[in-house]
């Protein structure tokens, strides 16, 4: 076998594997769709080795978990404009609080990811999540 085969074999193994742990999260069927998609394009932008991506995936999934769960604390519970003055005081010291808790994890897990990849990569990942958004909201507006 060529190292290309290899990698391949590798690659599919991954995605089935992060599939797998996706379902067991309860994403339904499109969103298994998505996170594979999501999985392969980052897989490909960074370059990431067999290796890299085996040490990097659980680690980014634990990273988006908190980071859906920070946000969703912050959402609102009824429509702005249908907020009282202290209910929307509450709402926006909530949500500033919110980005300061996302911004001590995004600091948090970078150090984490690099002790995985090299900085370089792990640099490129804001790039490659937002060159990501960019290529679905393409596929949507089709």
């Amino acid at each position: 076998m060529n190292i290309k085969t290899i990698l391949n074999i590798s690659f599919l193994l991954l995605i089935s594997i992060t599939s797998i742990c996706a379902q067991k999260q309860g994403k339904g069927q499109g969103g298994q769709r998505l996170h594979a998609q999501m999985v392969a394009y980052l897989t490909n932008e960074l370059s990431l080795t067999p290796q890299e991506a085996e040490k990097f995936w659980p680690v980014y999934n634990e990273y988006k978990t908190k980071e859906r769960e920070i946000k969703r604390a912050s959402i609102p519970t009824k429509p702005i404009a249908q907020m009282n003055e202290t209910e929307a005081s509450n709402y926006l010291n909530t949500s500033i609080d919110a980005e300061a808790k996302e911004v001590e994890l995004k600091r948090n897990y970078i150090r984490e990811f690099r002790k995985i990849l090299p900085a370089v990569k792990v640099a490129k990942l804001q790039t490659a999540e937002r060159g990501f958004k960019r290529e679905l909201i393409k596929k949507i507006s089709k």
